[in-house]
């Protein structure tokens, strides 16, 4: 199975030991809080960029208990999952997450 088609359809709790397992490839994640309600979708190397929402990381969200990740062949593709992603939460609700920036 080629990386682009990894996807992962269950949350996954925020902590390092569970990051830990995942490769740094490019690709999509979103955060959840404990009820499932998605606060931040991005993008990026994966391991890194979760990494980076830990407790001690620059991106902490203090909210956010779980992620989702779907892998990416590489940046391009990443980006492109970003924007059709984004595009669909926000038709579905109105809005964007709460941490993604507002004029996407």
């Amino acid at each position: 199975m080629q990386v682009s088609e990894c996807r992962s359809s269950v949350w996954s709790p925020l902590v390092r030991e569970w990051i830990e397992k995942e490769n740094d490839c490019f690709g999509v994640y979103q955060l959840s809080d404990e009820t499932e309600t998605v606060l931040y979708i991005g993008k990026g190397h994966i391991l890194t960029s979760l990494k980076s929402h830990l407790p001690e990381g620059p991106n902490h969200l203090g909210d956010a208990k779980q992620y989702q990740v779907e892998y990416a062949g590489n940046e391009k593709q990443a980006d492109k999952k970003m924007e059709i992603t984004l595009k669909k939460w926000k038709k579905k609700h109105e809005q964007l997450p709460k941490y993604n920036p507002v004029n996407i």
